[in-house]
């Protein structure tokens, strides 16, 4: 089951969060590991505030960065912050890590609330803080709206975190910025009866050099007669030639002198038309296939790189019962057909089909393959004739059955490989191979989400293959020493078995059964779980493991206040 349908939701911690994300789980799970009572969030005091303040160009045309400034902050450790906008005009594409005072200030994650805004998580390292001024982070943008388009940069929920899990009070203050672009545009009377000059304007040009835009027009209603030089604040844009491209299109080309630009608004041309229709016709003037050029260049030097066609063989590290191996190819040009041999230890793995592939969202079929030896596979691909295919993908899908024991190792070997292009000539490659190691199945929910907190879980685990167990692995929320203390499991028939934390010491976050044991397939189990700290929770009732080894299901949840979900499961690993 998809991770991603599991909800997400935060905590109340004193007033504020229990856990708005790790910056806070981190907090409660020293707190609570040193069982010393959370105290209240008190504000830091300094001499001068601290400031957040939101420092954008006033001005933006198509992308741009945006700073979170932040002035004489003291011992920072964490911290969060929304960020809003209006994306009709502009919209957020990345978040960077910020920097105070020299130090760097690591972005947990950032994620979208909502189309117009943006929410960032910070935290450096637990018991780390840094002082002093600078910015939290650095937000990229990219321009939507028009030219003239406004939006404000509003920082809200904003939550600064010291080493002493106390919260520094601080001014948040936002910004606005203004879309500025070049802007072209046709200006003609409304109405005209006899000859008539239409300029062609522009605002807010920059350097301008040099450019061009073709004029098109319904010719049995106006026709050009002249182009004449355009004028930006004062200085003349000289007409470099125009032409006819067709009866009712003008290309006009315009050029300042090399290495002169011209800055402002005006008119890039001034178009002279006669009236050729009859009152009541009505003619578009719609200007297009435009291009303008600065006066600034850059010259830079180049390099090559050898790009031929790649074929790898890639299969999973670590294989338990069934397993799929891809031939893959990269940079394919009018791929037509192909064939290779792929060898393995047939008493470790084994073929059992194989199907077609596809490149650049076109199937490459399989034209047949067979058995060479035992140990041995010979694939042939072929298109139809003269059609071809390029781009990347694979060349086919290989499916593998385990036969060996754990730790039994086969290498899969791609050979005699061969390439043929629409025109009956060889494609040079690159051939790689892989290798599989055989694993003894394990039962992995993967991990988990928030809001966490620990308590007790009970429920159900079916697995559909049998599962050795002798440890049991506990998905710890990222910076907290979330674990289990005790784990009993048992089944109807079974007394079962139960093992318990030995504390922080080593890998605290695997607890060790005194005996291994087996799960076996199709059986139902139950199991207690008790968690401290912070754990991360599969947030839902009932899902099949990542790992595709059974099913777990959660019937009670009992938090550490006594509040008591129907639909929370413990992430965990039993192997």
């Amino acid at each position: 089951m998809s991770m991603s349908k599991r909800g997400r939701k935060r905590e109340k911690i004193g007033r504020r969060v229990l856990a708005r994300c790790v910056v806070m789980c981190t907090v409660a799970a020293i707190i609570s590991s040193l069982a010393i009572p959370v105290p209240a969030l008190a504000a830091l005091q300094a001499e001068d505030p601290v400031t957040i303040t939101v420092n954008a160009p006033a001005y933006v045309e198509e992308t741009f960065n945006v700073t979170i400034d932040v002035a004489n902050i003291t011992d920072f450790n964490s911290g969060q912050f929304d960020l809003s906008f209006n994306s009709s005009v502009v919209n957020v594409t990345d978040v960077r890590d910020g920097e105070i005072d020299g130090e760097a200030v690591p972005i947990f994650m950032w994620s979208f609330v909502d189309a117009d805004t943006v929410r960032v998580l910070i935290s450096l390292p637990m018991g780390v803080g840094v002082s002093g001024s600078g910015n939290l982070a650095e937000v990229e943008f990219e321009v939507k709206g028009k030219s003239g388009d406004k939006s404000t940069l509003d920082i809200s929920n904003g939550m600064l975190v010291d080493t002493e899990a106390e919260e520094i009070e601080a001014e948040w203050y936002g910004d606005e910025v203004t879309v500025l672009r070049a802007v072209v545009r046709v200006d003609a009377p409304d109405y005209v009866n006899k000859a008539f000059n239409a300029t062609i304007g522009i605002d807010n040009v920059t350097d301008l050099n040099s450019g061009q835009f073709d004029l098109s027009f319904n010719s049995s209603v106006v026709n050009v007669t002249d182009v004449r030089d355009g004028e930006i604040d004062g200085e003349a844009v000289p007409i470099y030639m125009w032409s006819f491209v067709d009866a009712d299109t003008v290309r006009v080309l315009i050029s300042m002198p090399m290495g002169v630009g011209v800055s402002g608004s005006g008119n890039l041309a001034e178009v002279e038309f006669e009236i050729k229709g009859r009152s009541g016709d009505k003619s578009e003037l719609d200007i297009f296939n435009g291009l303008l050029v600065d006066t600034e260049a850059e010259w830079y030097g180049d390099e090559v790189a050898v790009l031929r066609t790649v074929v790898s063989v890639d299969a999973p590290e670590y294989v338990t019962d069934t397993f799929n191996a891809i031939i893959r190819i990269e940079n394919a040009t009018e791929l037509n057909s192909g064939q290779f041999d792929l060898s393995f230890d047939s008493g470790v793995v084994n073929v059992t089909d194989v199907e077609d592939g596809e490149i650049g969202g076109e199937t490459v079929p399989i034209y047949m393959w067979n058995f060479v030896d035992a140990d041995t596979v010979r694939v042939l691909v072929s298109m139809p004739i003269g059609e071809g295919v390029s781009g990347s993908g694979c060349l086919a899908e290989v499916e593998f059955e385990v036969k060996g024991e754990e730790e039994d190792r086969s290498t899969l070997d791609i050979s005699n490989g061969l390439l043929v292009d629409t025109e009956a000539k060889e494609i040079d490659a690159d051939w790689y191979d892989d290798e599989v190691t055989v694993k003894a199945p394990i039962f992995d929910t993967g991990e988990g989400t928030y809001p966490s907190i620990f308590g007790t879980h009970e429920g159900t685990i079916t697995p559909s293959k049998d599962i050795p167990v002798q440890k049991m692995y506990t998905y710890p929320c990222i910076g907290t020493g979330g674990h289990s203390e005790y784990v009993k499991i048992w089944n109807a028939t079974w007394e079962g078995t139960e093992a318990h934390w030995i504390g922080y010491i080593e890998d605290y976050h695997n607890i060790t059964f005194s005996e291994p044991f087996t799960l076996e397939a199709g059986k139902m189990y139950n199991y207690t779980i008790k968690t401290g700290s912070y754990p991360q929770i599969c947030h839902t009732d009932e899902f099949e493991v990542e790992s595709g080894t059974g099913t777990i299901r959660c019937t009670k949840f009992t938090d550490a206040n006594g509040k008591v979900y129907g639909d929370w499961i413990p992430a965990i690993k039993l192997w």
